[in-house]
């Protein structure tokens, strides 16, 4: 049958179920079931065969061509798109792409979500493509005016998780380097702080000895 899978991240796990590091498709697996298999606007990245670096392995099989705006952390086993077409960014065995993303936490919403660091290359990468929020019921798509847009892009992140709909505290270097969401960064601290309507971004020093 056909399988769409659109504004999601997929991450951090495990394909190993006889223990021997042959499996593949940590992932997506694509079956010979699945005529049609469409990716878009998804994170699929940092999954492996036995939970470590080495054994990365994100998509196994076929996707449809015109599937656009993912970021896949490696390619091995991937087939029917390729890196820099579509919006695509598609990272290698040799060269895989990390997407910079947190660990699942609770960032809003109803469900626990994998926030993008500020420095991910996932921000502002996308196209909403019609949809009109992320997985907490924030708005999308909301740009970062410090990260340029995707070619035929509209400043939407990659993923479910939207980065600019939040209020994020976080240790960054500089205000040109605001963290965000969990950085072990401790000082000095910026807030970033974003509006929704309209779409504003600021950052807002606070000295490492004060409190929120």
């Amino acid at each position: 049958g056909n399988v769409t899978i659109r504004h999601s991240t997929i991450t951090f796990n495990t394909a190993n179920s006889d223990s021997n590091g042959t499996e593949s498709g940590s992932g997506v697996f694509v079956t010979s079931t699945q005529s049609n298999v469409t990716l878009d606007h998804t994170i699929v990245a940092k999954n492996s065969r036995l939970g470590s670096a080495s054994t990365r392995n994100d998509v196994s099989g076929p996707v449809v061509a015109s599937s656009a705006f993912n970021l896949i952390g490696v390619d091995t086993g991937l087939t029917g798109i390729s890196n820099g077409t579509n919006g695509n960014q598609i990272g290698t065995g040799a060269s895989p792409i990390d997407p910079l993303i947190h660990n699942l936490a609770d960032n809003g919403g109803p469900t626990p979500t994998h926030a993008s660091r500020f420095d991910s290359p996932a921000i502002d990468a996308g196209h909403s493509g019609g949809a009109m929020t992320d997985q907490r019921g924030l708005p999308r798509p909301i740009e970062d005016p410090n990260t340029p847009n995707a070619a035929s892009g509209d400043g939407s992140d990659i993923g479910a998780c939207s980065m600019g709909t939040s209020t994020c505290v976080d240790g960054g270097a500089a205000a040109s380097e605001p963290g965000r969401f969990g950085s072990a960064r401790t000082s000095p601290i910026w807030l970033r702080l974003m509006s929704a309507t309209p779409p504003t971004l600021s950052y807002v020093h606070i000295a490492s000895n004060n409190t929120l």
